[in-house]
């Protein structure tokens, strides 16, 4: 029965850079730059260096086995930024990011609009008492429509106040 070789694990000045988080699972890209999933973010590499996602601004995450890519969107207010990255050897860390994307989620609702939809989802970031919301809109909505714009912010209003939010 072959041994199974062990993933190496990221040296100190790779560990250092994620500070005091925790690293739960790391992983190479094509590159041999390092993603280290911690408790409380995902950590990318961007032009030889590492970019920090906090779990709950991960919008999108998908593992693709046969390709060998984890495609991760971060929601942002103004717009999404996508990093769709090879890994060589990925190890545990499509699972734990998974695991930790999805712990952050405490309500979704998908609200119809005049033209289209968007989807309002809570998520509360790791260690933290307060929620943090982020709206996808469907293809061809334009949520800097004045008049979508309202929608939205109703819409937001009301699933604040169905979970006890003020403001």
């Amino acid at each position: 029965m072959p041994l199974r070789r062990r993933a190496p694990r990221p040296g100190s000045e790779v560990l250092a850079l994620v500070g005091e988080e925790r690293p739960l699972a790391w992983a190479t890209d094509a590159g041999q730059d390092w993603l280290v999933a911690t408790d409380a973010a995902l950590w990318v590499p961007q032009r030889s260096r590492l970019v920090r996602i906090g779990w709950e601004h991960v919008d999108t995450l998908r593992w693709d086995r046969d390709a060998e890519t984890l495609t991760v969107v971060e929601a942002l207010a103004d717009r999404p930024r996508t990093w769709v990255i090879r890994l060589v050897e990925p190890g545990r860390l499509p699972h734990v990011a998974r695991e930790r994307v999805n712990a952050t989620v405490v309500h979704t609702r998908r609200v119809p609009l005049d033209h289209g939809a968007v989807t309002l989802v809570a998520r509360r970031p790791p260690g933290a008492t307060h929620l943090t919301w982020t709206v996808s809109a469907d293809p061809g909505v334009d949520v800097a429509d004045e008049r979508v714009s309202a929608q939205v912010d109703e819409a937001l209003r009301v699933a604040r106040a169905d979970l006890g939010e003020s403001g």
